[in-house]
């Protein structure tokens, strides 16, 4: 392989010259560029996904939206181009309902 074609270990695989942040910087990182945390540094940043998981009401929410978005897409005779309308208006009535249970409750 001729010399200036050859892998150089030196060199970054990705480009990031076309960064609008100074070189090796970058808003997200705390560390100065060429430097990787340490096993420690990724635990504390690690994300606590119990905190994060959907409950079961909002996955039995998100099902029912769902199902009212496909429903009013069959209604329209399967026609796409709605899909985002469908969903608002699903996300809407859903939430009226749960609103009017909460308040029976």
């Amino acid at each position: 392989m001729p010399k200036d074609l050859a892998p150089d270990a030196a060199t970054p695989s990705s480009d990031v010259s076309s960064s609008t942040q100074p070189e090796g910087e970058t808003p997200s990182s705390p560390l100065p560029s060429g430097t990787l945390p340490t096993e420690a540094e990724l635990r504390e940043t690690d994300l606590n996904l119990d905190a994060v998981a959907p409950s079961h009401e909002d996955e039995a929410r998100h099902g029912r939206i769902r199902e009212e978005a496909y429903a009013a897409y069959k209604r329209r005779g399967e026609l796409p181009g709605h899909e985002v309308e469908d969903w608002l208006e699903a996300e809407q009535a859903v939430d009226a309902e749960l609103g009017r249970q909460r308040s029976a409750e």
